[in-house]
C-alpha cells in the first residue's frame, strides 16, 4: 500500500504564482496587479457616497454588536485564561480596533501589530495597532514581510506578533485575499463618468442658447449681433444668416434612458456588492421584501463577525493563553449578532405547553427570561386550607390526576371535574342509601315517607364545606388568569 505524501505539491510552485520582487508574491487581483499593488485606486472608491455609506453600514453593524468571551474549557486554567482576555479587551478600545480591521473586507487583507507587555508575572496586551497594509507583503513561503526603504524585498517579521485578517478569494493560493474594492471598481467607474457627462450636459443644455439672425452677406451686422447677444451675459450664443434653418438631430430610440437612471443603477449595484441587498439603503416595494433584504444583510454581518473573530481566536487569543497558561484551552470571542427573541411569543408558547400538562424547570426560566425570578409565594391561609382539604379528601388532586385534568383546554370543565371528584365520596353515599330505600319500598307513597325520615340523617355540612373550598380554588384560578392576561 503506498504511503501518503506529506509535502505540498500544488502550492507555491504552481505556474500561477507571480512575484513582485524575487521573494514577494503578486496578488491575484488583476486591478492591483496591473498597478503594482498601488492601493490608491481603491482609496478613491471610498470617496463615493454610496460606497462610503454602505460600507460604513456593514462595518458598524458588526461593531455595534455585543462582544462575548467564552472559556475554551471548564478547568480552572482555561477559565483563568478567559478572565485574563476579558480583562484586557475591557481595557482596550476593541470596537475601534475591530472597525479598522474590517477594512480588510474592502482591500482584501488587514494587519495589526500586538504590543506585548509584562504585568507582574503575566504577559498582557498593552495595545493592538492596525498598521497600513501597504507596508506588508508575503513571500513565496507564505510568511509576512515588512517592506522598507532599506529592504524593498521585505524584512522577515517575528512570529506571534501580527494579527492577520484576510477576506475573499476563491482559494488559498493568494495571501492578499480579494476585497470588495475589486468588485466595486467598475460600478464606481461607470457612475463617475456618467455623472461627468451628466454635468456637461446640464452645463450645455441646462439653459437654452441664444440664436440671432443677421442679413446674408453682412459680416459687419454679424459681429454686432454676436456682441449684442454676449452683452446679455450668455456664453452660449449663435449667429446665423437670415433664412437659414438650425435643427437638433436626435437618435430615434425606444424606451427611456438618462444619466440619472445610470447613476441609480450603479448605486444599486454598489449596494448589492457591499450589503448583498438594496432595500436597507434605497426604498423598497413592500414591507415583506424589505424584511427579506434585512435578513440577507444580517447573514452578511454575522459572516463578517464570525470570520474576524475566528482570525483573532486562532492568533491573539491562542498566543496569550500559551504565554500565560500553557496547556489550557484558549478562550474564544464572538459577536452576538442575532436579535433578542420576542419574550411575548415565548411566554405564549410556554403557556400553551403548560396547559398541556408540562411545567418548565427553574434552569429553563433563568436561561430564557434571565435572573431575578422566584416562584410565586404561598397562597393565603383559607386558600391553602381549601387546597389541602381538596387534596386530602380527593385522590384526583394528586400530581398524575392533576396533570390529566390540565390537559383539558377548557378551564371551567377542569374545575368542574375536580369539584365532582372532591364531592363524590359524599354524594355516592347519599345515592347508595336512596337507591336502597327505593328498592325496598313497595309504593311511591312509602318512598316519599321514608325520604322524609332519612332527611334529618343526611348531614349537608360536609358537602357545603367541600363546595366552599372548591369556590375558593376557582377564585384563585380566576385571579391568576387575570394577572397573566389569559
Amino acid at each position: 500500500m503506498p504511503t501518503p505524501i506529506f509535502r505540498e505539491v500544488a502550492g507555491e510552485q504552481s505556474i500561477r504564482a507571480g512575484y513582485i520582487e524575487p521573494l514577494l508574491r503578486q496578488p491575484s487581483d488583476p486591478i492591483l496587479a496591473a498597478r503594482g499593488l498601488d492601493l490608491a485606486v481603491y482609496d478613491e472608491l471610498l470617496r463615493d457616497d454610496q460606497v462610503s455609506s454602505t460600507f460604513q453600514q456593514r462595518r458598524l453593524a458588526v461593531v455595534s454588536r455585543e462582544l462575548v468571551i467564552e472559556a475554551g474549557a471548564a478547568d480552572a486554567a482555561s477559565q483563568a485564561a478567559a478572565d485574563l482576555l476579558r480583562e484586557i479587551l475591557d481595557r482596550l478600545p476593541f470596537d475601534e480596533i475591530t472597525d479598522k480591521m474590517l477594512y480588510g473586507l474592502f482591500y482584501g487583507w488587514a494587519v495589526a501589530e500586538v504590543i506585548w507587555a509584562r504585568d507582574g508575572g503575566r504577559i498582557v496586551i498593552d495595545a493592538i495597532k492596525v498598521r497600513d497594509r501597504r507596508h506588508f507583503r508575503w513571500d513565496r513561503d507564505g510568511r509576512l514581510r515588512l517592506v522598507t526603504m532599506r529592504n524593498p524585498g521585505g524584512e522577515p517579521l517575528p512570529e506571534r506578533k501580527f494579527w492577520i485578517f484576510r477576506s475573499g478569494g476563491a482559494d488559498d493560493s493568494d495571501p492578499y485575499g480579494r476585497g470588495l474594492g475589486w468588485q466595486l471598481y467598475w460600478p464606481v467607474f461607470f457612475k463617475r463618468h456618467g455623472v461627468k457627462f451628466w454635468l456637461a450636459f446640464l452645463d450645455r443644455f441646462g439653459t437654452p442658447p441664444l440664436i440671432g439672425r443677421y442679413p446674408r452677406g453682412d459680416e459687419h451686422e454679424k459681429e454686432r449681433l454676436i456682441e449684442a447677444l454676449k452683452a446679455l451675459n450668455r456664453e452660449a450664443v449663435t449667429a446665423i444668416p437670415d433664412g437659414m434653418l438650425v435643427e437638433l438631430l436626435e437618435t430615434r430610440r425606444t424606451g427611456t434612458a438618462s444619466y440619472g437612471e445610470l447613476v441609480q443603477r450603479m448605486d444599486a449595484a454598489i449596494a448589492k456588492i457591499v450589503l448583498s441587498q438594496t432595500m436597507t439603503t434605497d426604498p423598497g416595494s413592500s414591507r415583506a421584501q424589505a424584511q427579506v433584504h434585512m435578513e440577507v444583510r444580517e447573514e452578511v454581518v454575522k459572516a463578517d463577525a464570525d470570520r474576524l473573530c475566528a482570525s483573532f481566536n486562532a492568533g491573539v487569543a491562542r498566543w496569550l493563553t500559551e504565554f500565560n497558561f500553557p496547556g489550557a484551552a484558549p478562550p474564544r470571542i464572538w459577536r452576538r449578532v442575532e436579535d433578542d427573541p420576542d419574550l411575548r411569543e415565548i411566554a405564549e408558547r410556554d403557556r400553551i405547553i403548560a396547559e398541556l400538562g408540562y411545567r418548565p424547570k427553574p434552569e429553563y426560566i433563568r436561561e430564557t427570561y434571565g435572573e431575578g425570578w422566584l416562584p410565586v409565594g404561598p397562597a393565603p391561609a383559607d386558600a391553602r386550607n381549601a387546597q389541602a382539604s381538596m387534596s386530602d379528601g380527593c385522590p384526583c388532586c394528586g400530581e398524575a390526576d392533576l396533570a390529566e385534568g390540565i390537559r383539558k383546554k377548557d378551564r371551567i370543565d377542569r374545575l368542574t371535574d375536580m369539584l365532582d371528584d372532591a364531592t363524590r365520596s359524599v354524594t355516592d353515599a347519599w345515592i347508595d342509601r336512596i337507591r336502597q330505600l327505593v328498592e325496598t319500598s313497595e309504593s311511591l307513597e312509602e318512598v316519599g315517607r321514608r325520604l322524609l325520615e332519612i332527611e334529618r340523617d343526611l348531614d349537608p355540612r360536609q358537602l357545603a364545606d367541600m363546595l366552599q373550598r372548591a369556590l375558593a380554588l376557582a377564585g384563585l384560578q380566576g385571579r391568576d388568569d387575570l394577572i397573566r392576561g389569559r
